[in-house]
Parts: structure tokens; C-alpha cells; sequence
């Protein structure tokens, strides 16, 4: 019997070499490097991988981490057979307690840019939820430096459709969500993005907007730039 638990770990740690294998070929072209901690096969309900982080080990300046999943899930038929000779259908990927770090480069790119197009997982686009995750869009550039943190972060994006109308006739996914910040209580969004992340189109309401130079301060530069100051700090006295 305790040849058992033995053979499943090896199943695990295969399954857990796979993953990283795959997402370390799909971002070796943008100079990315990527670990994966651990996998598991939930019997009856998909592969559970834990401690996901993608790094840019080039990185012109600070903050070479740019995602840290703690775990992701998906759900897919668990039958070995099947996981042996193809690859699972993916129904549904989970992003639980996931952190992102945007930060802009010497070059005024963004290092969130580097993690689209997002892997594949088959030929179909599986329904994807983020829970509890969090954003840190850092500016060195901006003097004094800023950092934005947005928390609370859940979204849900859905399975690709095509739409001539908005995007050229791209795939695009519908994407719906919330999540909170220093300065504001609760952000309510939907909108579409396509799968390369270079085209979007959002709208939402903000509930408890605190409108003031702390917010102005936090905001990255090219935002920043865009709000009137008055906007910001309120009319001037006479």
C-alpha cells in the first residue's frame, strides 16, 4: 500500500513540471521566468496548483516580480487516461489570492504588458474568476515616486465571442468585476477586452471617491498628468 501514495505523487509532480514547462515556453519570448510550487489531482474536480510567480529577470529598475498566484485551479475531468494521452478539457480557471505588480519602465512601458497574450489552455477559451486578488501599479518615474494599491480584487471573465463591431472582428472576452483602494470604497466595472490585452473598453461606477491630494499622489504619472489639479485639490481661496 505504500506504493499508493508514492504513484500519485509522481502523478503530481509530473502534472506540476507540466504546467510550469508550458507557461515558462509561452513567456520565454517576453524574457520572462517562471516557477510553479506545487500540483495536485483533486479526484472528481480538476488539478489544484499552488504558489504560481512569473518574474522579469532583465528588468530595467525595481520590481522584477510581476504576478504571484497562491493558488490557481482548474477545473477539468481527473481521469489519468485521459491526462495521459491528451491534454484536459479546461472548464473553468480560478485565480485565488493573486497579487500583480504593474511597474513602469525606463522606457515608459508598462510590465503588466509582458504577461499578454495570457497562456492557452486548449482550443477552447475557459470561463476565469479571480478572487481576492490585489494590484500595485508602481511609478518610479514620477517624482516623488507613487504607488497605487487596488484590493479586494474579484472579476470574472467569460468565454471568448466574436464582434465586428467593437474590436475588428477579434475574439474578445466579457469581463465584470470589483474591487476597492485607498480612496475609494468600491469600484464596480464590466466591460471587454481582447486576447492579446491591447484593446479593452470599460465602464463602471465608484462608490465613496475620496478626491484629494493624497489620491493625486498615488496616481501613476501619465494619469496623474491627465486630472486637472483643481479637480484634485479644489478651488482655489480668494
Amino acid at each position: 500500500m505504500a506504493a499508493v501514495p508514492y504513484f500519485y505523487h509522481r502523478v503530481d509532480e509530473e502534472i506540476r513540471r507540466n504546467i510550469e514547462s508550458r507557461f515558462a515556453q509561452h513567456y520565454a519570448s517576453a524574457g520572462l521566468k517562471v516557477s510553479v510550487g506545487s500540483a495536485e489531482l483533486v479526484a472528481g474536480q480538476g488539478i489544484r496548483v499552488r504558489n504560481i510567480c512569473i518574474v522579469e529577470p532583465a528588468a530595467e529598475g525595481p520590481r522584477a516580480e510581476l504576478v504571484k498566484v497562491e493558488e490557481m485551479f482548474l477545473a477539468c475531468r481527473t481521469d489519468l487516461k485521459e491526462l495521459i494521452c491528451r491534454d484536459p478539457l479546461i472548464t473553468r480557471v480560478t485565480l485565488r489570492r493573486p497579487v500583480f505588480s504593474v511597474t513602469r519602465r525606463l522606457d515608459n512601458t508598462w510590465s503588466a504588458a509582458k504577461l499578454f497574450p495570457t497562456p492557452r489552455f486548449g482550443n477552447q477559451s475557459p470561463e476565469v474568476i479571480v478572487e481576492n486578488g490585489s494590484i500595485e501599479i508602481f511609478d518610479p518615474l514620477k517624482m516623488p515616486t507613487s504607488t497605487l494599491i487596488l484590493r479586494d480584487l474579484n472579476m470574472t471573465i467569460s468565454s471568448a465571442s466574436l464582434s465586428s463591431s467593437d474590436f475588428g472582428g477579434v475574439a474578445k472576452r466579457n469581463v465584470r468585476g470589483m474591487l476597492a483602494g485607498d480612496n475609494s470604497r468600491q469600484v464596480e466595472y464590466r466591460g471587454f477586452i481582447d486576447a492579446s490585452g491591447s484593446a479593452y473598453s470599460f465602464t463602471g461606477e465608484v462608490e465613496g471617491l475620496d478626491v484629494s491630494p493624497k489620491l493625486f499622489e498615488s496616481l501613476p504619472g501619465p494619469i496623474a498628468e491627465s486630472w486637472p489639479r483643481w479637480a484634485i485639490c479644489g478651488p482655489r481661496a480668494e
